[in-house]
């Protein structure tokens, strides 16, 4: 699951025993996410609308919120009013698919069909355990799935 390390916590982690553990970044890439860009419509097949989770640290699909194992329990929150818009001070990030891997580039990314989070589906059996119950389920190689693809620093 992709989550943002970059404040003095790096969020709720579901697959601690009662939510009480953080995620820990261990091993990967660090991988930046563009936002609030208009111009690559343009270019790329992008899909718009992900948001930083202020409780789990996790990008999901903002549109649909999913389950947060943050507390108070309950669903991801971007900072949305009660009326569900974001304020100006929020970023709307974009996922570029379509793309395929490269030197700096990983695809397989996929947001879970019950947490609405964005898992790496590049694995066959372990994706991670999800907040909605069970593992992360990606769908990879499905209709009308998408394939994100990540840029990371080398």
């Amino acid at each position: 699951m992709l989550f943002f390390d970059g404040f003095n916590h790096s969020g709720v982690c579901a697959a601690t025993p009662g939510h009480s553990g953080e995620h820990t970044p261990d091993f990967g890439f660090n991988f930046q996410v563009s936002h609030d860009d208009e111009v690559v419509d343009l270019f790329f097949s992008v899909q718009r609308g992900w948001r930083n989770c202020h409780k789990c640290q996790a990008m999901y699909y903002g549109p649909t919120n999913g389950p947060c194992p943050g507390l108070p329990a309950g669903a991801h929150y971007g900072g949305q009013n009660l009326g569900g818009t974001f304020p100006a001070d929020t970023f709307d990030f974009f996922l570029l698919y379509g793309l395929g891997a490269a030197d700096s580039i990983q695809d397989n990314w996929r947001a879970c069909w019950k947490c609405l989070t964005l898992v790496y589906d590049g694995f066959t059996s372990d994706k991670g355990p999800c907040q909605a119950g069970g593992l992360h389920e990606g769908h990879g190689g499905e209709d009308g799935v998408f394939n994100f693809a990540l840029n990371f620093l080398p």
